[in-house]
């Protein structure tokens, strides 16, 4: 409530009611009793999980943080939180003693470092021996969710310079190199693990083309050599677009972090082979051809004024590329799905593997047929209609079905991205243009909302039986 002291607040003293104050505000009282109530809410599931020693604590899913003075005292927000984390483990190592509780020695709270907390602490020089006595007990879960995921957290100088005249002048993936590096000595310093948390995936939209291979190998190299103890790729929800084939490479990065390039592409024929068997050639024709566009027309999209990785990666490149037809052509998504289509029938109907490697390859054809349908037939993901139905009637059906086989229900993450009104539009055969000025002129057959008369454009669409949907104030006649 507005007078909870322990609620966040900005610098303009309103109050920002889904976060804590770490410090409540410098009131010790008020934040004891935080603590009291964290402490005895973790050690309640520890006796209900009694072979259980890690505890999970993180704040919220936002970029918001009390600004108030004595949470700047303490250094930036992850200062803030780490101490508080820090006190928390304190008084659960005291409780479990008294408990007789051998997990006093080994418990851990482990914390995502992300959004507001993304930056590495910067006051631990104030407080190092609270560092020694209780950072082991403490899991730092660093998520750079604010990276350029296209490319790797380390680069060259030369890279470096190369990507920072693309992005505007940016380059934001060296703070997270940086960010990442403190946080490895502080662990290493105070004997506590590093997990990571990882993006590899367009969490905006599943069926953006979105090229993070380079990225994952170099990624996985820096990790192992940084020591970093877990890594957890967030993946979503999501199958197309690749990720099964990523899933894959971390799978062997995890056990070689730094493969040769002989190693590298014995992978992806290891991959190819097996996932579409007979159909692998089409299928790394398809492949090379989609890593040979988003290679070429990424730095396009950065040069763009309106991509801004600074707080929204993945959600620009989706908006960039839905908006890009001039880029992203019909022609090149067609020619996508040749290469797909020869993969199909490279398969052999008598092969005991045919389903399952059909069922992979139709997979990916996926994305291709969405982003014709989306882009070229002009989605109006508002009025949830096509503008055209050219891609729709040719890919919609085998859409609809492949997609029901996957079971794909999003388009992206959240409630706002789920796939069902696309796919509705789709099965209602795409046909709808929304409201109709009185007299205009329809040269296609249309699913249409109506509120004056429509003249149609021949005698066969005048002839033809059609289906009106929405309020309907006027009436639609059949003018020749």
């Amino acid at each position: 409530g507005t007078d909870d002291p322990n609620t966040a607040t900005d610098e303009s003293k309103e109050l920002i009611f889904a976060e804590l104050c770490y410090t409540a505000h410098g009131d010790s009282t008020q934040r004891d009793r935080m603590i009291a109530a964290i402490v005895e809410e973790m050690y309640a599931k520890m006796q209900k999980f009694p072979a259980l020693d890690r505890i999970s604590f993180a704040h919220m899913d936002h970029r918001h943080w009390c600004l108030c003075s004595s949470c700047k005292a303490q250094g930036n927000p992850s200062d803030n939180l780490l101490i508080f984390l820090m006190d928390v483990a304190e008084d659960l190592k005291t409780k479990l003693v008294e408990a007789g509780d051998a997990r006093a020695n080994t418990f851990k709270i482990c914390s995502l470092f992300y959004h507001a907390t993304n930056a590495s602490p910067t006051g631990t020089a104030n407080y190092t021996a609270k560092l020694q006595a209780y950072m082991k007990h403490v899991e730092p879960w660093f998520a750079e969710s604010g990276a350029d995921h296209i490319d790797p957290y380390y680069l060259t100088d030369a890279q470096k310079n190369t990507i920072s005249s693309n992005n505007n002048g940016n380059n934001w993936n060296a703070n997270v190199y940086t960010y990442l590096e403190n946080w490895k000595n502080l662990c290493n310093t105070y004997g506590a693990d590093l997990f990571l948390w990882v993006y590899y995936s367009n969490t905006t939209s599943y069926f953006i083309p979105f090229n993070t291979f380079n990225a994952i190998r170099v990624n996985y190299g820096t990790f192992t050599d940084f020591g970093v103890d877990y890594v957890f790729n967030q993946m979503m929800e999501s199958k197309q677009d690749w990720a099964r084939f990523k899933e894959f490479l971390m799978s062997k990065l995890a056990w070689n972090a730094h493969p040769t390039d002989a190693e590298w592409e014995a992978w992806y024929t290891e991959y190819f082979e097996g996932a579409y068997g007979p159909g692998a050639a089409g299928m790394r024709a398809y492949f090379d051809a989609w890593d040979e566009w988003t290679t070429d027309n990424v730095n396009e999209f950065r040069r763009n004024n309106s991509y801004n990785y600074t707080s929204s990666t993945d959600a620009s490149m989706a908006k960039d590329i839905r908006s890009s037809k001039s880029l992203l052509t019909a022609s090149e998504l067609e020619g996508w799905i040749v290469s797909i289509n020869k993969a199909l029938d490279a398969l052999d109907v008598s092969d005991p593997n045919y389903d399952t490697y059909r069922r992979n390859i139709m997979l990916e054809k996926l994305t291709p047929m969405y982003l014709l349908m989306y882009m070229h037939d002009s989605y109006n993901s508002s009025k949830k209609t096509f503008s055209s139905t050219t891609y729709v009637s040719k890919y919609g059906e085998e859409f609809l079905t492949w997609v029901k086989e996957w079971g794909i229900t999003q388009d992206g993450e959240g409630d706002s991205r789920k796939l069902q009104p696309f796919l509705d539009a789709i099965a209602s055969k795409g046909y709808a243009s929304g409201d109709v000025a009185s007299n205009q002129v329809i040269a296609d057959k249309q699913y249409i909302n109506v509120d004056t008369a429509v003249t149609f454009s021949n005698t066969a669409l005048k002839n033809a039986t059609y289906t009106v949907s929405g309020a309907i104030s006027g009436t639609v006649t059949a003018n020749a």
